[in-house]
């Protein structure tokens, strides 16, 4: 048992919303006089997006996430963290559309099968943004936290019971822990570690996609705005979900597995080409292929997906 008063040190790998949220929970733990104290230490390789001003987030837009009731109520546990930081971020989920094929779409209301005010999307930086926003207001100053940002973890010594991180042209920083936190996505040293050093750690993995890219288009005349969609073979052998953005836009993900070659028009750089197949094969919506095919060859192919 923990004495009051103990000192554990907490190193969080990942600073995504999951990452984020377990720092805040910890830190506001320490304000118990009666409680364990945690000094948290978190690591992450990517920027903090809660120090970017409008433009610089809009300019890291991200995929569209969805949050649910078990987000929403750790969420709100928080005073004021939902209420003056989340709430108008994302778009409130009002119904679902899924397509089996290209005749065959059903959509279900969203309040017959969800509680009221339980779940919407939002860009997944907007809620880091969010998130690290309050965490820096309330802790920056704290000596109880210590962030590092653009530092990429390498590995686990658990034998001495630390992480070993590279921040960006400088050298190896260890961080020691107690208690080591993983919330560092599909490719995480963490649980790597784990999987190395437990035998009887198990876990199972899958994904949606193996490979995808997705474009931001305008809310379709006639779709209802919040309309979540799953439509099977939106492309010849592909899957898309859809996801409300706000400004009335839909964040349209398209992927297939691994063992699908895409067609020659996917992999090309020319958005003309692109533009065509769109114009040709896609069958949720009507959709302006033109810019469809100027996002899609702007980007690489994301290999992370939904897992």
């Amino acid at each position: 048992m923990c004495k009051p008063n103990e000192i554990k040190h907490v190193c969080i790998v990942g600073a995504g919303p999951a990452g984020l949220l377990a720092a805040i929970l910890l830190l506001r733990r320490n304000g118990n006089e009666q409680q364990m104290k945690y000094r948290v230490t978190l690591v992450d390789p990517g920027t903090d997006y809660g120090k970017l001003g409008e433009d610089g987030l809009h300019r890291n837009r991200s995929w569209m996430i969805g949050l649910s009731a078990h987000g929403l109520s750790a969420i709100r546990t928080v005073p004021g963290l939902y209420e003056d930081y989340i709430h108008g971020l994302g778009v409130d989920i009002s119904c679902a559309t899924v397509g089996i094929s290209k005749s065959l779409k059903f959509t279900y209301d969203a309040k017959d099968f969800l509680p009221e005010d339980s779940s919407f999307t939002v860009d997944r930086n907007f809620i880091c943004a969010a998130l690290s926003r309050y965490l820096n207001e309330n802790f920056e100053e704290d000596d109880a936290f210590t962030s590092h940002y653009h530092t990429r973890a390498l590995y686990i010594d658990g034998e001495r019971r630390c992480v070993v991180a590279r921040p960006t042209n400088e050298e190896d920083i260890r961080v020691q822990y107690d208690i080591l936190l993983g919330c560092d996505g599909v490719r995480s040293i963490v649980r790597n570690a784990f999987v190395n050093n437990h035998r009887d750690f198990e876990f199972d993995l899958k994904g949606t996609f193996s490979y995808s890219k997705s474009v931001h288009v305008p809310l379709p005349d006639g779709t209802k705005d919040g309309n979540f969609m799953f439509i099977n073979n939106a492309l010849p052998g592909w899957g898309s979900f859809i996801l409300p953005e706000t400004g009335k836009m839909l964040n349209v993900a398209l992927g297939t597995t691994l063992d699908k070659e895409p067609p020659e028009e996917l992999k090309s750089d020319d958005p003309k080409v692109v533009s065509e197949y769109f114009k040709k094969h896609f069958h949720a919506f009507e959709i302006d292929a033109d810019e469809a095919g100027k996002q899609w060859v702007s980007q690489g192919w994301s290999t992370n997906s939904q897992v």
